[in-house]
């Protein structure tokens, strides 16, 4: 390498000697090889005889080739395989556009390759496309030796413009001009920009034709198209009816239903141009709507507007909704007036119905329960008998809105499924699921039959967890029990012993009759399963005190167990086998002759209530360290349910003080202290609220208008007034919105008060920081405020 340096030099001393004519300029030229941004690689690498040949020079340069062959020793000659070469490539002249030593462009070009191609082609030096002018070359589209593709398109052919323009045509809907002839039907590609050289007129010249013509057209077709392609229909900018309201805007709000729900504005009216007004394709506003809407009138069951042909009755030609700008509760004013609202009801009424007429009764669109299966399928399987039957689901829902929830049409599940049901809630003993209206804890109510869903040992989950099992258990429940309720104790079929002589006949005589014949042979066995044989509950049936430890543990002791051993009164091997209650009336006859007595002592069950060897209590109550309220609600379980649920406890219940209202074992009914009407409707007189007058003032009541005796008024308005005194006749008693014990609204207000067999109250109360709000099936919702 060396050495090559030391001849280049050497030539270039003795260049002047060899042409002393041009030996300014020889000098120049070689010492300006190197001075450029980008030298060719031979010169960069010192490497002149890649190239040129000092001693045997074939062409002028002293080259050892002529050009273009010179170059394709190192170059591969990029015309091979090609149809289309560039003029100077074609003709050898490759330094037309490169520099062979150095030059101040990429690629050795002589001049910035946004004007060098200008320099031979200046018909397109003023507009060139943007992607040559502004980002880059002219090689953007064009190869500038050669290519298969006329003008030197990089591309396979001349409408391949979206190997830069990738979002042209991507559109769901492409024009037609474009998929069919390609970009230069309309395009000059070396305009900038780009502008179309066909007008959209020149085509679709039926667009403006007619008398009145859309603003639109005339501001350019491409105010509402896009010219290449759109994900809209007829290559819109936008989806209908969005476009066009972007312009009418006084439209938003009350277009065409067919439009507003995403057809078309173009159903009624032309884009471009009509010779009506208002660019309607008919002419006239007034035109029938059957024109359009022909399968209207075709039903059997026709809507009544419809009927009498008064189609702007509900509808105007640009309402808001698709349906009506008259709703349906301009006529149907009650049927949504209930808390609980059907969603599809409450959304649009054409959910189930046809607005305009049906085959099926009430226009439903299905008849039921076919339609109500379509949002409901899960009750497809097996339907409620009533329904699979034929009968519709409105048996037992409303199908627009209720008081309760599941829109069912009573109060609850257990009053509805009552309708049918009515044996079901007959005993004086109901299962509590019962009770507290809730049949589908047990039930599917949708499943024909409606067999239980669960087995009663998910609540009952204990009961046969010893290792010996009473079979009539383990079989079924329901062979000891009724389902829903009976007349007897823990809904038993029979009342001990009888229930269990029906199987165990060999007792009948009386074994340790204590429990088995008086009470409950479950004093000594389990009913259910036990850990012992047979289910006892002790080894044996040693003296009394072996079992019944308990008897003498009490603070307090019944007087005959301390004085008299037990036989004094029980023997164990009798019937029965305890003294009989009515015993208890030879030490407590004071007690017995109180005239009208408690339903205990009146049916001689004194032990009830007391327990007759020993308790807590002074007077021997059960459940002393209750109080009173705990003695008084092991019978009434009812209305231990209802203090359990509520939020609201009268303050003697509170108190556990029954007896503040209550006589304990005697006295007129309903066994309260004071006078208490039992009666709806009460002529007021002070009398008949005695019981209620303990505590609350009379005033409360009597007085028309009043600022404090109580909040229930209306600015000075006493609305206890209204209710409870109104007039001689028809004055509410105190019961029916207020109950004496809890509640589970506000003020002890009642939910439901029975008023007859086949009618109910039903309240909703709400209470506000300055009054409350109340609505009942007798009036519609009421505010008060103080």
């Amino acid at each position: 390498m060396r050495c090559l340096r030391i001849f280049i030099w050497m030539v270039i001393l003795l260049l002047p000697a060899l042409h002393p004519a041009s030996t300014a300029e020889a000098q120049y030229r070689h010492n300006t090889l190197l001075s450029d941004r980008y030298i060719h690689y031979p010169v960069e690498n010192e490497d002149c005889t890649v190239c040129h040949d000092l001693h045997f020079p074939k062409a002028q340069g002293q080259v050892s080739a002529d050009v273009p062959d010179l170059c394709f020793q190192c170059h591969k000659d990029p015309t091979e395989g090609k149809n289309q070469v560039h003029a100077p490539v074609k003709e050898g002249r490759c330094f037309n556009c490169h520099y062979p030593h150095s030059a101040p462009y990429k690629s050795l070009l002589k001049a910035d390759p946004k004007k060098l191609c200008a320099g031979c082609h200046t018909d397109k030096e003023n507009g060139q496309h943007g992607a040559a002018r502004f980002e880059g070359e002219c090689q953007q589209c064009h190869d500038p030796h050669a290519s298969n593709s006329e003008g030197l398109l990089k591309a396979m052919s001349l409408d391949k413009c979206d190997v830069c323009h990738q979002e042209i045509g991507q559109g769901a809907y492409t024009h037609s001009a474009l998929k069919e002839f390609g970009c230069l039907e309309c395009h000059n590609p070396h305009s900038s920009p780009p502008e179309p050289t066909t007008r959209c007129d020149e085509c679709h010249d039926d667009m403006g034709s007619e008398a009145n013509v859309h603003p639109a057209l005339e501001e350019g077709c491409d105010f509402c198209h896009d010219p290449h392609s759109s994900s809209n229909g007829n290559q819109l900018r936008d989806q209908m009816p969005e476009i066009c309201v972007q312009c009418h805007d006084d439209m938003a709000s009350g277009r065409h239903g067919r439009a507003d729900v995403g057809s078309n504005c173009v159903r009624c009216h032309d884009p471009h141009s009509t010779p009506g007004k208002g660019l309607l394709k008919l002419t006239a506003l007034s035109a029938p709507c059957a024109s359009c809407h022909v399968d209207i009138i075709k039903t059997k069951n026709q809507h009544t507007p419809v009927k009498n042909t008064q189609c702007q009755r509900c509808h105007n030609p640009h309402s808001p909704d698709p349906s009506d700008t008259l709703g349906c509760l301009d006529c149907h004013t009650t049927i949504m007036d209930a808390r609980y609202h059907h969603p599809p009801a409450e959304n649009a009424c054409d959910n189930c119905h046809n607005t305009h007429g049906s085959d099926f009764e009430n226009h439903l669109i299905e008849p039921t329960p076919a339609l109500c299966l379509e949002c409901h399928p899960e009750r497809s399987g097996g339907s409620h008998g009533s329904v699979v039957l034929g009968e519709e689901c409105s048996r037992c829902h409303d199908p627009h809105s209720s008081l309760q929830p599941k829109l069912l049409t009573i109060v609850k599940e257990a009053a509805t499924c009552g309708t049918c049901h009515q044996t079901q809630r007959a005993g004086n003993v109901v299962h509590p699921p019962i009770l507290e209206s809730d049949c589908d804890e047990c039930h599917d109510p949708h499943s024909d039959p409606p067999v239980e869903t669960v087995s009663c040992l998910n609540c009952h989950d204990g009961l046969l967890a010893g290792s010996f099992r009473h079979e009539a258990a383990e079989d079924d429940c329901s062979n000891c029990h009724e389902t829903h309720s009976g007349q007897v104790a823990k809904m038993l079929k029979e009342p001990f012993p009888l229930l269990c002589i029906a199987c165990h006949d060999d007792k009948e005589g009386g074994r340790h009759g204590s429990t088995v014949l008086s009470t409950q042979c479950g004093g000594c066995h389990e009913p259910h399963s036990g850990s012992r044989r047979k289910m006892l509950k002790v080894l044996d049936d040693s003296s009394c005190p072996d079992c019944h430890t308990d008897k003498k543990a009490s603070p307090h002791t019944h007087t005959a167990l301390e004085e008299y051993p037990c036989r004094h009164c029980h023997n164990p091997h009798e019937e029965p086998p305890v003294m009989p209650p009515l015993e208890c009336r030879t030490c407590h006859a004071n007690i017995a002759d109180r005239g009208a007595a408690h339903g205990s002592p009146s049916f001689g069950k004194c032990l009830e209530c007391h327990d007759p060897h020993g308790s807590e209590s002074s007077k021997l109550l059960k459940q002393a360290s209750g109080g009173p309220e705990g003695d008084c609600l092991e019978c009434h379980k009812d209305m231990k349910r209802d203090i359990e649920v509520a939020r609201h406890t009268h303050e003697p219940v509170a108190d556990e003080d029954c007896s503040l209202c209550h006589t304990n074992h005697g006295g007129e009914p309903p066994f309260t202290v004071e006078r208490f009407d039992q009666s709806k409707n009460v002529p007021f007189q002070p009398e008949a609220y005695a019981l209620c007058f303990q505590c609350h003032s009379s005033s409360m009541v009597e007085e028309k208008y009043t600022e404090t005796e109580t909040g229930f008024r209306l600015k000075r308005f006493n609305l206890h007034n209204l209710h409870v005194v109104r007039d001689s006749e028809r004055g509410f008693s105190c019961r029916i919105c207020h109950s004496p014990h809890a509640s589970r609204q506000a003020r002890l207000i009642n939910m439901e008060v029975p008023l007859s067999s086949a009618y109910s109250l039903k309240i909703e109360y709400r209470q506000t920081e300055n009054g409350g709000q109340c609505m009942t099936n007798c009036h519609s919702l009421k505010e008060y405020s103080r």
